[in-house]
């Protein structure tokens, strides 16, 4: 009866995660971090970003290139005069022209606005990048975390068949007058709780799957099946390493310092407002009162046009102002989030070390309960130990190999969340 018991649990557990391992292939890790590259809606957005931030550039820069324009009006027109004893007048007026207008000299400030904006640029690119970081870090994490709940479901499913087994032996037992009859009733309320844990670990399971699709941004197999694991071994990285790799390539310092310096070159543009502009323009025209060709007369200018500003109220100065407040601002939104980003890279490399160590102590701590549970089972059959015995053994060893997983999972993570923060999407 023990093991029909045993069988047929393990036949419900086979039969589960075979629903997951056919009608799909393999999603490996590498693979599943591109798909969330290209799906995840946060890179169109950030991509969108750019090609915003891009116009806006093309935008300051045509103000440095000829401005040309075409004109032309045909126009009727009635005029009434007393001399003429009251007579209107009907006349036709044609005009047509071309005219250009080309920036000479304004002391750098369309130069410096186009600066800014490049730099902008540079910033958005660098936004993209950290979103593409995040999008990868999230992926992980999720794909880790679908793996951490098949490990705990199989931790369950295990317990679960050693509670019954535990069962259909505290049955024999009684039957046998080896144990008393509350053995049973005390087994029974195990496997009892053995079965709602692995009820849980199946709903996490799939929720895990929900995670997952969230974090790619499309919609994954039912019968999703992950190549990897969470057992490997990451490459060390020096913390030293780490903080100096952060500074120098995080996307996020490097698209802060890129606005730090757009708004430097905004306050030179905007100190260059308050100089003169220099430009010239040309143009070249005709008008007729006859739409015939022969009546048409020609007319063309070409000059020099300096614009001085006198007084604005305050505007410029205040725009000045605004500006030079804009740098300050810069300047101390890139100093906190130096130093939050070299928090974070203390915070993901003292927690992989630490997820390491509890590695190598869960799998001791799952030797010794393996152990502990043998000998309690012993104890059990010979009718010698308690049934609080055994039970507290299995607890015991399903929670060590829980611990395991976790551990497992901090490790993974931790790693990965570090290489994010140094600014990087792969270990090298």
């Amino acid at each position: 009866m023990r093991n029909t018991a045993v069988y047929l649990i393990g036949s419900i557990f086979f039969v589960f995660c075979r629903a997951f391992s056919q009608s799909a292939e393999p999603l490996s890790l590498d693979s599943y971090i591109n798909l969330a590259k290209k799906q995840n809606p946060q890179m169109r957005i950030a991509n969108a970003a750019i090609a915003s931030q891009t116009a806006a550039w093309k935008s300051s820069r045509s103000r440095l290139l000829p401005q040309v324009s075409g004109q032309a009006q045909a126009a009727r027109s009635m005029s009434s005069s007393s001399l003429a004893n009251g007579v209107d007048y009907y006349g036709n007026n044609y005009s047509a022209g071309i005219s250009a207008q080309q920036l000479i000299f304004d002391f750098g400030k369309s130069y410096y606005s186009n600066k800014a904006n490049s730099n902008l640029i540079t910033a958005s690119v660098n936004d993209s990048l950290s979103a593409l970081l995040s999008v990868v870090v999230n992926a992980k994490t999720a794909y880790f975390n679908y793996l951490l709940s098949l490990k705990l479901l199989e931790v369950s499913a295990e317990a679960l068949s050693q509670a019954q087994a535990h069962l259909d032996q505290a049955k024999i037992l009684v039957e046998t007058g080896k144990q008393a009859q509350y053995t049973v009733a005390s087994a029974e309320v195990d496997a009892a709780n053995a079965s709602v844990n692995v009820i849980t670990a199946k709903s996490n399971v799939k929720l895990a799957k929900v995670q997952m699709e969230v974090a790619a941004g499309v919609n994954l197999h039912d019968s999703l099946r992950l190549s990897d694991s969470l057992e490997s071994t990451e490459p060390d990285i020096d913390r030293k390493t780490a903080l100096d790799r952060a500074v120098a390539s995080r996307p996020q310092l490097l698209s802060l310092r890129a606005k730090l310096d757009a708004a430097r070159a905004q306050v030179a543009s905007a100190k260059s407002a308050l100089l003169p502009d220099l430009n010239t323009n040309a143009g070249i025209g005709y008008s007729s009162r006859d739409i015939d060709a022969s009546t048409w007369q020609q007319d063309w200018n070409i000059g020099l046009n300096l614009s001085v500003p006198i007084f604005q109220g305050g505007a410029l100065v205040a725009a000045v102002q605004s500006a030079q407040a804009s740098v300050d601002n810069a300047k101390a939104v890139l100093d906190a989030n130096t130093q939050s980003i070299q928090s974070e890279i203390d915070q993901d490399y003292y927690t992989k070390i630490e997820a390491a160590e509890r590695i190598l102590a869960t799998q001791k701590l799952i030797q010794s309960s393996q152990l502990s549970l043998t000998l309690a089972q012993e104890r059990f059959a010979a009718g010698s130990a308690a049934s609080l015995e055994v039970t507290d053994a299995e607890l015991a060893l399903a929670n060590a190999k829980s611990s395991h997983a976790q551990a497992l999972y901090d490790y993974r993570t931790a790693h990965a969340k570090l290489v994010a923060a140094m600014g990087e999407t792969e270990s090298r």
